[in-house]
């Protein structure tokens, strides 16, 4: 079945199906492209990994990296992921971030930040600050709650490989039952390559978990 430009424009900028009831504080909150406000919140704990990558239309990394994801999306949306993209360039910039979506046929949604709402998002939910490098990228396991966050590109493979292990271990209880023994863990990661995006031989993903 063939999808035209709208049809996939209008996917990327209204669907994820967020849970209604949620409001951001304001310093947090996010608009969709007609100008709504929501909340990070609502688009966690709905039974599915979510991956919120962070992107500009300027970014060149950026570039590289969103095909992968958009692949990632579209292979498990329908079982047991989905990706939610927020755009940092903000209303002034709403056309380009439109462009960018067309231009790559992003199939997921996408949300606007108005200012410095993920500044806030960041420092609540890692407890460090986030000084505006993109793409960022932020894993939530099924049950809304971060496990992981990178600050640099993910390619499909990387992710899928990573949610099979975390998998793994919330199936054998591990990463269940509250927030008991939180503790930081730091790993290095092979990071594979996207398009023609510098290699690094490693980089560091900070993961949360549970003991």
């Amino acid at each position: 079945m063939r999808v035209n430009r709208f049809q996939v424009l209008s996917l990327a900028l209204l669907v994820l199906l967020p849970v209604p009831g949620w409001s951001a504080p304001p310093e947090e909150t996010l608009y969709d492209f007609d100008g709504r406000p929501h909340a990070l919140e609502e688009y966690l704990g709905q039974g599915k990994w979510l991956v919120v990558t962070v992107w500009a239309s300027d970014c060149a990394v950026c570039e590289k990296e969103i095909p992968e994801l958009v692949a990632f999306h579209n292979a498990h949306r329908d079982r047991d992921a989905t990706v939610l993209g927020i755009s940092v360039d903000g209303p002034g910039r709403k056309d380009e971030a439109r462009a960018f979506i067309e231009r790559h046929r992003v199939s997921f949604a996408n949300l606007l930040d108005h200012g410095r709402a993920f500044r806030a998002i960041y420092l609540r939910e890692t407890g460090r600050p986030w000084f505006g490098a993109t793409p960022m990228n932020l894993i939530h396991a099924p049950d809304g709650k971060l496990v992981a966050w990178r600050i640099g590109p993910l390619g499909k493979t990387e992710i899928e490989a990573f949610i099979e292990r975390e998998g793994k271990e919330i199936r054998r209880g591990r990463l269940s039952g509250g927030i008991r023994g939180l503790q930081t863990r730091r790993e290095a990661v092979h990071l594979s390559p996207v398009g023609s995006t510098p290699t690094l031989s490693a980089i560091f993903t900070e993961a949360v978990a549970w003991a």
